[in-house]
């Protein structure tokens, strides 16, 4: 039974992913450390409140992974996103978005490090180039 009511109360509370998948959660998914499987994938970390906060790890079944602070469910702090096609982001995120200073690192090669303003680039940054060329300056909304 406090299997069960773990399980529910993950559901009820931690709404930012998909539905938890009713499976044995691995250690405190309430209030203390854990693992929970997702049905788009798992987080292993920090709970409180049956919501990822605090360190942790959450890898997505498309091959993304953010690892870094959580707040309420949330990306919030300092944190890594790194997507499956290569691309990276390093940086501070602020209520689930690139906010503050950071880093975006394309598969490419291309790379662009400065500010950010709700998932875009703003205020002073510089985008390198592959091929080397750069351009430094100032962004707005991207």
């Amino acid at each position: 039974m406090k299997k069960f009511l773990t399980a529910l109360t993950a559901i009820l509370l931690f709404s930012q992913f998909s539905e938890a998948v009713f499976a044995e959660c691995i250690g405190d998914c309430v209030n203390g450390q854990g693992k929970q499987t997702y049905a788009n994938g798992i987080y292993g970390g920090e709970f409180k409140n049956g919501k990822p906060h605090g360190q942790g790890t959450y890898t997505f079944a498309t091959g993304n992974q953010y690892v870094g602070e959580f707040r309420d469910g949330i990306y919030h702090g300092q944190g890594t996103f790194t997507f499956a096609n290569g691309d990276q982001y390093v940086g501070e995120w602020q209520d689930d978005k690139n906010h503050g200073q950071g880093t975006y690192t394309f598969a490419n090669g291309d790379q662009y490090v400065g500010e950010w303003k709700d998932d875009k680039q703003h205020g002073q940054g510089t985008y390198t180039w592959a091929n080397g060329d750069q351009y430094v300056g100032e962004y707005k909304d991207g």
